[in-house]
């Protein structure tokens, strides 16, 4: 059973009891006022050993009725014990989880640090290949307009200039962008 399903079953058999526990306060509150009635026709008669009976039952339900709501909060979702437990068992549990992964992903970054200064050696080479063959392309494009078809046509120019040779067709793919890293 789930967590979520755990409590939900803690807070329908909280719920009887909070009902429960309700109901008797609402009993207890009718009884009060029923007695601080009693106590003020005991005043006005001056009956004092009625007013102390009277003054004692006030006090006994009134805590009662005190008890019951501090078992009312206990029971309530924030202080219910059994829900509190569960959920803090269950977080424990992530919680270490969470430590275990940490754990892995720092193996593994330790792991793929020196692929990645390799990777970036490697992109930064291709990266000066690039260059130097983009500036090759425009000498040769700048050349072309001066040869005539036969050589244009010997050397495999075109009119316009030379194609392929596109380095960064090699760099392209070796680049990860975050929305990639993270749509795997």
């Amino acid at each position: 059973m789930n967590l979520e399903a755990r409590i939900n079953e803690e807070r329908l058999r909280a719920a009887e009891q909070l009902d429960e526990l309700r109901k008797e306060n609402k009993r207890d509150e009718e009884l009060l006022a029923e007695q601080k009635r009693r106590y003020l026709e005991a005043v006005t008669s001056q009956d004092s050993k009625a007013i102390d009976e009277v003054n004692l039952q006030i006090k006994e339900i009134t805590e009662r009725i005190q008890r019951r709501k501090y078992m009312i909060d206990a029971l309530s979702n924030r202080n219910n014990p059994n829900i509190q437990r569960m959920i803090s068992e269950k977080v424990a549990e992530w919680i270490e989880r969470l430590k275990e992964i940490d754990k892995k992903a720092a193996a593994l970054h330790q792991e793929l640090m020196p692929q990645r200064e390799k990777l970036l050696k490697g992109l930064a080479e291709l990266n000066d290949l690039n260059n130097q063959a983009y500036r090759l392309k425009h000498a040769i494009n700048h050349y072309n307009e001066q040869l005539n078809s036969s050589n244009r046509e010997r050397l495999g120019l075109r009119k316009y200039g030379i194609d392929g040779y596109e380095i960064h067709k090699y760099i392209n793919p070796l680049l990860i962008e975050r929305g990639n890293v993270y749509k795997l």
